[in-house]
C-alpha cells in the first residue's frame, strides 16, 4: 500500500524524467551484430570454425540433394510428356487400324454377297438346262481350263496380275 502512495504522489515532471532516463540507458545499449562475432580472438577459436564448416557442408549437402531431387522431378516430367506423346499416337493408330478393320469388313460382305447371288444365278441356270451339269471335262481338260494363258501375261502393254479388257 505504502509502495501505491507514493507511486501516486510523484509529480508529473518526475515520470517525465524518469522515463527519459530509461530512453538513454536504451539508446546507449549497442545491439549486437555479426562484426562482434570476428572481434578479437573469438574468430580463431576451434569450435567456432568447426560450426562454420558444418554448417557451410550441411548448406551444400542440402543443396546438392535438393537440386538432385528437381532433376529428377525434371526427368520424370519429360518421360510424362514422352509417354503421352505415344498415347496419343497409339490412339490414332488404334482409330485408324479400326477404320482399315471397317473398310475390310465391308468389301468382304459386300464379295460374299456378290459370290452369293453369282452361285444362286448359276444354279438356276444349271437347273434350266441341264446339259451344263453333263460336263465330261477331263482332268487334262480342267487344267488347260484353269491353267492362265501365257501369252497375255507376256504381251507388252499389260500389267502382270492384270485381266486383259476385251477387244
Amino acid at each position: 500500500m505504502l509502495r501505491q502512495r507514493t507511486q501516486q504522489q510523484q509529480t508529473q515532471p518526475q515520470r517525465k524524467a524518469q522515463q527519459a532516463n530509461q530512453e538513454l540507458l536504451l539508446r546507449d545499449q549497442k545491439p549486437p551484430c555479426a562484426a562482434f562475432l570476428f572481434q578479437g580472438t573469438d574468430m580463431f577459436n576451434p569450435y567456432f570454425l568447426l560450426a562454420a564448416l558444418l554448417s557451410l557442408l550441411a548448406s551444400f549437402g542440402g543443396v546438392y540433394w535438393l537440386g538432385g531431387h528437381h532433376c529428377e522431378a525434371a526427368h520424370d516430367a519429360k518421360q510424362l510428356k514422352v509417354m503421352q506423346e505415344i498415347q496419343v499416337a497409339v490412339e490414332e493408330q488404334a482409330a485408324e487400324d479400326q477404320k482399315t478393320a471397317q473398310r475390310y469388313e465391308d468389301v468382304r460382305e459386300t464379295v460374299r454377297t456378290v459370290y452369293v447371288k453369282v452361285k444362286e444365278k448359276a444354279n438356276e441356270n444349271i437347273e434350266k438346262n441341264h446339259g451344263y451339269a453333263d460336263c465330261g471335262i477331263d482332268a487334262d481338260g480342267l487344267r488347260l481350263y484353269n491353267q492362265r494363258p501365257t501369252a497375255a501375261a507376256d504381251s507388252p502393254g499389260i500389267a502382270h496380275g492384270t485381266v486383259p479388257k476385251p477387244p
